[in-house]
């Protein structure tokens, strides 16, 4: 029987070796898996992790010290102001040195919870304790059905970079139905991690009456346009209500790209067939580009973020690009209709911009993310992306402001707020005001000589 266990704030440290990359911001990588719960309710790990080279630490009684704090957020789908579960905890990291050896690695955890089915968005926040503007947030929707008890049903497959059989330990937060299971939030494979370890619950096996001894469970691997690179089928007997599938394949000799892996339950008492897939992407650069992306995305394409990014994501980073782009380059993506070729125009936009091709990180384009995660943090408003209103444009396309003028609501007058920047044009202001009560300031008055100007703009702060 698969036992179920909640740690409400648990987290464990796991160190794994990655590259070394010193950066200025936190980056998140995060993934989750759903398993039946609790009588009608459902279990969800959330796994995450992040470099060591991401924190700043302090200097403390021979030790190095890093923190990072983490928010879960849980919202009905479509409702992002009242969280239905809500979670922080802090994760504390400490090495004895700052060598490149001791911050090369990655920090895992996972944290559980329950929910029932449903629609629901996930977000995840954290930060870099001793150094806050070091931070990243990753939101995405959260489907979640019910698992059916009248046939063999499975669970979501969850990927991991080891799994191994240990004595039970409850204070182990990997440790479940005897095997420690490692998660890889990234499911990135290859070079350095050829070994992809994979872990899938099964229900009801004894659900059908008559039932034979035996059930087929057959894995597979295909890549981006469905070709198969791997296949296995194993016969396992029908002992109890619910088992735990484990396997692993070895990427070593796969080409860089996106694969599927499918795992499939064939229950011959009742000719019922269950699966469960999920995406993973391995980098193996010399074994070349996989199918999918050859003659179509250039090597440095494969080698960057957005080998790993979906369309969706590839889409909303470009509306995101809208304060720098063109009509013409607006016209231009609007053509686009393959995700390889969306790829490689934000791979070829970006380079134009990038001071530094050679490196991997672009720092223009990392600035101008960071801006419009930030303006959507202060900014956003109701059902609004914070990026999208008055003041989070000004934000991502000026950046901060060296003085700020906040004035609250008066009986005579609403809400409003002077940004001064000293550098611009030789000192320009914005003047946003508040003119619907529902925190939209709205730009109404600028001495930016491309920007609105109405220097009667005080006639918008007035109530009537």
């Amino acid at each position: 029987m698969i036992k179920r266990v909640l740690f409400c704030a648990a987290v464990s440290i796991l160190l794994t070796v990655t590259l070394f990359s010193q950066r200025s911001n936190l980056r998140l990588d995060v993934d989750y898996a759903q398993f039946r719960g609790v009588e009608d309710s459902l279990y969800i790990e959330l796994y995450y992790s992040f470099s060591a080279s991401n924190l700043s630490y302090t200097y403390t009684d021979g030790l190095f010290k890093g923190a990072v704090e983490l928010e879960l957020s849980v919202f009905p789908e479509g409702e992002l102001n009242e969280p239905i579960k809500e979670r922080s905890f802090r994760m504390n990291y400490t090495i004895e040195d700052t060598t490149e050896s001791e911050l090369n690695q990655t920090i895992v955890g996972l944290s559980g919870l329950f929910l029932e089915q449903g629609e629901f968005t996930l977000k995840v926040r954290g930060y870099d304790v001793r150094k806050p503007e070091a931070k990243d947030s990753i939101s995405f929707a959260l489907t979640l059905p019910a698992i059916p008890e009248e046939h063999v049903a499975v669970s979501d497959l969850q990927f991991a970079n080891s799994i191994r059989q240990i004595p039970r330990d409850p204070n182990n937060t990997f440790y479940k139905n005897t095997l420690e299971v490692i998660p890889n939030p990234s499911r990135i494979y290859g070079v350095g991690h050829p070994i992809l370890f994979y872990y899938l619950e099964v229900y009801n096996l004894l659900a059908a009456a008559g039932e034979e001894d035996e059930y087929n469970v057959r894995t597979a691997v295909y890549d981006a346009i469905g070709n198969q690179y791997f296949e296995r089928e194993n016969i396992k007997s029908r002992r109890h209500e619910s088992s735990v599938e484990v396997g692993t394949v070895n990427t070593s000799g796969f080409q860089s790209g996106t694969y599927t892996l499918l795992v499939s339950i064939v229950d011959p008492t009742s000719n019922v067939v269950v699966s469960s897939s999920r995406r993973f992407f391995v980098f193996n650069p010399q074994h070349g580009i996989a199918e999918d992306a050859r003659d179509v995305l250039p090597q440095g394409v494969v080698a960057s973020i957005f080998a790993i990014m979906s369309e969706e994501e590839l889409d909303e980073e470009f509306d995101q690009m809208r304060y720098i782009t063109s009509s013409g380059d607006r016209q231009d993506y609007a053509r686009l209709t393959t995700k390889p070729e969306k790829q490689r125009f934000l791979f070829e936009y970006w380079r134009q911009l990038d001071p530094d091709p050679a490196s991997p990180v672009n720092p223009v384009r990392q600035e101008y993310l960071n801006r419009v995660q930030h303006a959507n943090e202060q900014f956003g408003f109701g059902f609004r992306e914070g990026w999208r209103s008055d003041r989070g444009r000004v934000f991502v396309v000026y950046g901060p402001p060296d003085e700020y003028e906040r004035y609250p609501s008066r009986s005579d007058s609403r809400p409003f707020e002077i940004w001064h920047f000293h550098n611009i044009q030789g000192g320009v202001k914005f003047v946003f005001v508040d003119r619907t009560g529902f925190q939209d300031y709205q730009l109404v008055h600028s001495t930016h000589r491309n920007e609105l100007r109405d220097d009667n703009w005080e006639q918008y702060i007035r109530q009537n």
